[in-house]
């Protein structure tokens, strides 16, 4: 099946400077169908004429390599070109419909999910709760449950048409190897959560951080889409960043690129404890966690994040002082990232953007006075609405992605 075969191309990376074995008449197959496939995407509908010089494989390889995808079901034949003279070359395109993917998103008491088609057009949505403080096999079996409520939403054919798991996690993860490294949000450690839910449903997972999900989202089905490179900021329990550069995810050398949340704003004796362990990050400043300690502290009374903002609704000082306070924090630490990254846009969302509107003034006056050249003035900040299906169909559309891409 091709779908195998583009999932062993997708695993068979060879780096770059490496050469192919001679002989290799599979993976050789391999790669030129994922080309194919990425080119039709794109640039589609197209001719398999047209496919022959813009990948430069030769008619006869294309024509054989186009039969076996629309043997499968991958693309479909629609229409005719365009001809000054002579006979009108059929057009090929994308056939959505073809295959499936499962996006996920983890977080501290919820799981989400989504089947969408190749497009990201979501087909069937599915949550779970979970309770706080669950054990390892408890969080399996609970992802196991909505990735089969999502397949068997499906034909039983329909099984063999799901490329692959997508699963957003707050924390460090191995990308390669599946595995949850760490989460402070979670409380979980070392969890192989790929090589166990592959096991179990026969299906290629892929790990993703969650911001990165987001970012996903927002380039493929959001703001970001009209945008080649821009930044994603997520307020919430934790704070993080995701940036997209030349139309490309990027994740650094060790998938920690951008550990937003983690940044050093603060370095001093007192200087406020992370989640993470050290003192003075932006997450201790600036998160929810850090807005329900200043709200305490100004009005010594106890409340969680969602009666803050209730209380800000009503105007109460001490909720407006202590999102004020967060702003302020936020503001100059986004000031940095401005300055590294000089997006053409800069995307907050998450759960946290119900309160960034008391926060903004302060954000806004952070970066009048620490962004550099006047870039204030030329880059537009967006809060975007936080929606759970768009993280997920980010992630889910992440699988679709790295599977069509060359892996070379």
């Amino acid at each position: 099946m091709i779908h195998k075969q583009i999932y062993t191309l997708f695993i068979h990376r060879t780096n770059k400077g490496s050469v192919l074995k001679k002989g290799d008449q599979d993976l050789i197959k391999n790669m030129n169908i994922a080309v194919i496939l990425e080119k039709i995407r794109t640039d589609g509908p197209v001719s398999r004429a047209s496919l022959s010089r813009m990948t430069g494989l030769s008619r006869s390889t294309c024509s054989i390599l186009v039969d076996q995808l629309i043997s499968e079901g991958l693309i479909c034949e629609t229409g005719k070109d365009e001809s000054s003279g002579g006979r009108k070359a059929i057009l090929l395109k994308m056939n959505y419909e073809g295959g499936r993917a499962i996006g996920l998103k983890l977080m501290k008491n919820r799981i989400a999910g989504a089947l969408v088609d190749l497009s990201g057009r979501i087909i069937r949505i599915r949550s779970r709760e979970i309770t706080k403080g669950y054990k390892e096999s408890e969080l399996i079996e609970a992802l196991i449950d909505v990735v089969q409520s999502l397949i068997s939403f499906e034909e039983e054919s329909t099984k063999g048409r799901i490329f692959g798991i997508g699963i957003g996690i707050g924390g460090k993860i191995d990308f390669h190897k599946g595995i949850l490294i760490e989460s402070s949000i979670l409380s979980l450690k070392n969890i192989p959560i790929g090589p166990i839910l592959e096991e179990k449903t026969g299906i290629p997972v892929f790990l993703e951080n969650d911001v990165n999900a987001f970012t996903l989202g927002e380039k493929y089905f959001g703001e970001g889409k009209n945008f080649n490179n821009f930044l994603c900021v997520s307020l919430g329990s934790g704070i993080g960043a995701g940036v997209i550069i030349n139309d490309v995810l990027y994740r650094g050398s060790h998938h920690l690129a951008c550990e937003f949340g983690h940044m050093r704003i603060a370095e001093n004796d007192s200087s406020k404890t992370c989640k993470c362990g050290k003192q003075g990050c932006l997450e201790a400043y600036a998160s929810d966690g850090a807005i329900e300690e200043f709200f305490n502290t100004l009005s010594d009374r106890n409340a969680s994040i969602d009666r803050i903002v209730e209380l800000a609704d009503e105007g109460d000082e001490s909720a407006l002082k202590s999102f004020s306070m967060a702003g302020a924090y936020l503001g100059y630490g986004i000031s940095t990232l401005i300055n590294l990254f000089d997006p053409e846009t800069l995307l907050i969302g998450g759960e946290g953007i119900v309160y960034y509107k008391y926060m903004e003034e302060e954000v806004n006056k952070a970066l009048r006075k620490n962004v550099v050249y006047g870039l204030f003035n030329e880059i537009v900040i967006t809060p975007v609405s936080y929606d759970d299906n768009l993280w997920v169909r980010g992630v889910a559309t992440l699988v679709v992605r790295e599977v069509f891409k060359r892996k070379i």
